[in-house]
């Protein structure tokens, strides 16, 4: 089915493989072929799009069959060309893709999930972090998909065919975005084929009365004109750009670089480097892009911006259309850009819309005006909103405009009907939640939070009484209400929270407009602050600016770098605790805040007497960290000439190197022990503490209550539950996130001191796949990051388990060191800890990370107290219970006969000898070894499982039979078969069968499995060196503490 010039009717899918037969070696997308753009930029062909399309398509047939009923495949990836060829893919073989974004709560994202019955993930390599949890709650198949470059590689796959016509696929899906869920779970939104189109018939827009003449807005939108968006996929201005836009109107997509965050800085790049005509970025960059020249300036040769998802600030904005035209564009997810028409360029603040889009704006205030679009006969063609809304007539946008002083269909943005603030960069709050508990506070009558077209959230506050006027009882009163505004922070999101100094207080000669029932009237109420809240946010960056910047030292370089570091943390308190060396957006800093420090910094500048034109956005942007743009401002100061230190700075810096030099300390180890509320766990804790060595332990654990849980823990197994304050501390942590989930002050307490840290977490199920061990493989990575960023060169110990070499075939003994041959066993948990131990090597290798491996053997249950136990529900204790059941003892354990277990409170002191926690040391920056260590905890001394059956018999009693371990698991088998037997709580081996059945064995000699090296494991460890082996004792006790 061909793809014709019948405009309105055109399927997307035809578009890219006509196109590819037409025009096989047009280019048709371009993204960068690193982060750094002037590295250039890989092209992608239409033959290659269209093949790659159809290489996924073929991939997902292959992995599920096609679907009949568009079934919901889900999907969060990185900024790059798989969002084009998973939406493509997906509809040519029967599916349709949801795109979710990676900024949803977890119940947000299982709500959708829900909605669109989703049994099926698609996962690149980057998963999001929270994916395994969405995975526990919403089981779904998981496809691990190729990078693009594999994808791209597709010059043999067959053609996927796509034959249907426009009616019949008018009504099927293209795709499933969704709501920001700013009033609740966000809600999917079904995009179909027929909506689409509506798009795509811009074009055929007539002239009538009432278009003043003006031309509809994709009149400027030309075929290979090169257009970049600033817009991630998963948002509808995202989606319009990067792929309907490519293939109706033929644009070159210039996609931006993966893992950058947009930004002045990668803009400026992008300009130098990427030859875009069409710019589609978010208000809050077109703002800053007002506020810097030298970026500004070299848009003269592009056609024009597109700047759309939320209001745009008049003043810098006027700049900016002073040198590249700004095209002010508007519409929802629901029914795409449609209707809007290219007005004058002065008039670029205004929107004009064609008569066909049935818009009608409806006055509900004098001067005020509310949208509404009512269905006409166009609306096939012209009104996208009732392809997705098809039961209904009309509705309000719940957009308030006014009316242009004198040019009729032109309106200008004046806000929102439903009280939904619309902050500068586009995102969005629904305030009234936050507004009730404030309104709670017993000295206020009534508040509104503000913002709207702002980049930070205020408070307007009308008081019962009158307004304090001596300056103390006014600041205590605003410490007061601050109290109760931190209270609605915690359920805000993190662009929306109000600051103290942006608590304003009501004029009471304008009283408030309350309804009835004493609620106040947003619209009526802000309409007679509007000068008042101008005044208020630019007084406020007036103040913070002359605040910030007056107390800053200039007289050394260590002395600015604290300065800048106090106004860098004003703007955005995150930073407080922060390290000089940290990454500043990788700590969330964004353009806004870039903007304002940059408006500080200025100012710093003048006063000490430099050009302060020279310290741009741009400067920031080059200079990521506080140490960097220090050094940077302390160079525009004139403070270094030709990069070489001032007098004062060589002093400093000699001080700073004595200091160092003889404060070499003989400092306790200070250790990090993640996983301490388990089993291993609780004993190493408890080892730890009677290290004279260790002055101090952190704690790092997924439970919210580490301190209760390890309580809990360490009680049962008759472990102390008296640590010192001083001595142990419990953490809440996430290792998959920045920081570990931690704050600032704790991190940075954490990188400068600790010496030691051993990474003993790590989720124990055998169910799941590798993919869904990535956040705690990623953990990994963050550790050693950390370690080696560490102030005392903190080196790590990985435990790891005896699973990362079962299955290599080996005639001797498998050694100590790493393991390059990648598991043939089908096994999440065992690949997840090889994967993350060929990590750490590679970290050893090229960053001289300091590093241990400890792969850990069966851990056996405690013999030095009879409190604690061996888990019932491990594979022993299931054997041994399920033989009194079965009346039956096996005389083997299969391939598991070998016995070199190690009891679990025994285990605790070897894995502190193996890290070199029990030796007091200088813990100083050493020259880091070029190989990683690996050690093996398995006990030196092995019995066969024979040596322990008369001990168990007697505990089971003399009517237990003795029989092959062949003979048991067919016993165990057939057991299942009678109804009356099949009690799990008596008969539990038959939740482990299948595990049973793969330790079958043909020959005894295959049963001794693998021997594992432990000489340089005895060599380090006293305590495994002097082990006894496996016993009837040891035995004996474990059958008391499981009840025998």
């Amino acid at each position: 089915m061909a793809a014709s010039q019948d405009y309105g009717r055109r399927l997307i899918p035809h578009i890219v493989d006509d196109l590819a037969k037409s025009d096989p070696e047009r280019i048709v997308y371009s993204f960068p072929k690193s982060q750094d753009v002037s590295k250039g930029f890989r092209d992608v062909t239409a033959r290659k799009l269209a093949s790659a399309i159809d290489k996924v398509a073929w991939w997902l047939q292959k992995e599920i069959g096609r679907s009949s009923s568009f079934e919901t495949i889900g999907y969060i990836g990185p900024h790059d060309l798989r969002y084009v060829l998973v939406t493509h893919g997906c509809i040519k073989a029967g599916y349709q893709a949801l795109f979710l974004s990676p900024r949803n709560s977890i119940e947000g994202s299982l709500a959708l999930l829900n909605r669109t019955s989703c049994k099926y993930w698609i996962s690149p390599t980057q998963q999001p972090q929270n994916l395994p949890e969405i995975l526990a709650q919403h089981p779904m198949k998981v496809l691990a998909i190729q990078d693009v470059g594999d994808l791209l590689d597709a010059t043999d796959v067959p053609h996927y065919p796509y034959e249907k016509t426009f009616e019949e696929a008018a009504t099927e899906p293209f795709c499933v975005l969704h709501t920001s869920g700013t009033t609740g779970l966000p809600k999917p939104i079904f995009w179909n084929h027929g909506l689409l189109s509506t798009l795509d018939a811009v074009r055929l827009l007539p002239p009538v009365d009432g278009d003043n003449g003006l031309k509809p807005w994709t009149s400027m939108w030309h075929e290979k004109d090169r257009l970049y968006s600033a817009f991630p996929f998963y948002h509808g201005a995202g989606m319009i750009m990067n792929i309907l836009m490519n293939a109706f109107y033929g644009m070159q997509g210039i996609i931006g670089p993966e893992g950058v965050i947009p930004s002045m800085d990668l803009i400026d790049s992008m300009l130098d480097h990427a030859k875009i005509d069409i710019w589609s970025i978010v208000p809050s960059l077109v703002d800053e892009l007002g506020e810097t020249p030298e970026v500004l300036s070299k848009f003269k040769s592009a056609k024009f911006i597109c700047a759309s998802g939320g209001p745009v600030t008049q003043a810098p904005v006027d700049k900016v259309n002073e040198v590249v035209r700004v095209f002010n564009l508007t519409g929802t997810t629901e029914g795409l850009f449609i209707g809007n028409l290219w007005v004058d360029r002065e008039d670029w603040i205004y929107f004009s819309f064609h008569p066909y889009s049935g818009f009608d704006f409806r006055e509900i205030e004098p001067g005020l005006y509310e949208h509404y679009v009512v269905r006409n006969e166009h609306a096939a063609l012209f009104q996208g909103l009732f392809h997705t809304f098809r039961d209904v007539n009309e509705m309000s946008l719940k957009d308030l405009y006014a009316k242009h002083p004198t040019k009729s269909n032109h309106w200008i943005y004046m806000g929102r009907a439903d009280e939904m603030v619309v902050f500068s960069n586009g995102e969005k709050l629904q305030p009234l939640g936050a507004q009730a508990i404030i309104n709670a506070h017993p000295a206020i009558a009534g508040s509104l939070v503000i913002g709207t077209g702002k980049f930070q959230a205020g408070l307007l506050v009308e008081l019962k009484g009158q307004e304090p006027t001596d300056a103390t009882e006014r600041e205590a009163l605003i410490d007061s209400i601050y109290e109760t505004v931190q209270v609605a922070n915690a359920s805000s999101p993190a662009y929306a929270q109000i600051h103290r100094e942006y608590i304003m207080f009501s004029d009471p000669e304008k009283p408030f407009a309350y309804t009835d029932k004493g609620t106040v009237k947003r619209r009526a109420t802000l309409a007679g602050y509007t000068q008042e809240i101008e005044n208020f946010y630019e007084q406020r960056e007036t103040e913070s600016v002359a605040h910030l910047t007056s107390s800053i030292d200039t007289s050394s370089l260590d002395t600015v770098t604290a300065g800048i570091h106090e106004v860098l943390s004003a703007l955005f308190p995150s930073l407080k605790g922060a390290l000089i060396q940290e990454d500043l957006f990788s700590a969330g800093v964004d353009s806004l805040i870039v903007l304002r420090a940059t408006r500080a910094l200025r100012s710093v500048l003048e006063k000490s007497g430099a050009d302060a034109g020279n310290l741009s956005p741009r400067i920031v942007y080059a200079n990521p960290t506080i140490g960097k743009l220090s050094k940077a401002v302390y160079i525009l100061l004139g403070k270094l000439s030709n990069g070489k230190l001032s007098e004062i700075d060589i002093q400093q810096q000699k001080m700073q190197e004595l200091r160092k030099k003889y404060s070499k300390a003989r400092y306790g180890a200070t250790v990090i022990l993640t996983g301490s509320t388990g089993s291993i766990g609780s004993y190493l804790l408890d080892s730890l503490l009677h290290q004279k060595n260790v002055e101090k332990i952190y704690c790092l654990n997924r439970s919210l209550d580490g301190r209760k849980k390890q309580t809990e823990s360490s009680s049962f197994r008759g472990l102390t539950t008296d640590w010192p304050a001083e001595k142990v501390e419990f953490l809440h942590a996430d290792l998959s996130k920045p920081r570990f989930g931690l704050s600032r002050e704790e991190y940075a307490e954490l990188k400068e001191h600790a010496t030691h840290v051993i990474h003993n977490q790590w989720p124990v199920n055998f169910n799941w796949v590798l993919a869904s061990f990535e956040p705690h493989i990623k953990g990994v990575r963050q550790l050693a990051d950390f370690c080696l960023g560490s102030k005392r060169s903190a080196s790590l110990f990985f435990i790891s388990t005896t699973g990362t070499v079962s299955h290599l075939r080996t005639e001797g003994m498998v050694i100590e060191a790493p393991n390059h041959v990648l598991t043939t066993e089908l096994s999440g948990y065992n690949s997840s800890k090889q994967v993350s131990e060929l990590i750490i090597e590679d970290a050893v290798v090229n960053s001289g990370l300091r590093a241990s491996i400890c792969r850990l053997g069966q851990i056996a249950g405690p013999v030095r107290s009879t409190k604690g136990m061996w888990g019932k529900q491990e594979w022993l204790p299931t054997i041994i219970e399920t033989s009194r059941f079965l009346g039956l003892l096996p005389s083997t354990l299969g391939s598991m006969d070998r016995i070199d277990w190690v009891p679990v409170d025994v285990l605790a002191d070897i894995v502190v000898e193996l890290a070199g926690i029990d030796k007091p040391e200088v813990h100083s920056v050493e020259k880091s070894p070029s190989i990683v260590q690996v050690y093996h905890a398995v006990n030196p001394v092995d019995v066969d499982w024979r040596a322990l059956v008369p001990t168990v018999l007697r505990h089971l009693g003399a009517s237990t039979r003795i029989v092959s371990w062949d003979d048991w698991v067919d016993a165990l088998r057939q057991s299942q078969h009678n109804a009356s037997l099949a009690e799990l709580k008596q008969n539990p081996g038959l939740k482990l069968l299948d595990f049973f059945e793969s330790l079958r064995v043909d020959g005894d000699e295959a049963s001794r499995g693998l021997v594992l090296d432990v000489e340089l494991s005895t060599d380090k460890s006293r305590t495994l060196a002097t082990l006894e082996p496996v016993n009837e004792g040891w035995m004996g006790l474990w059958l008391k503490q499981w009840g025998y």
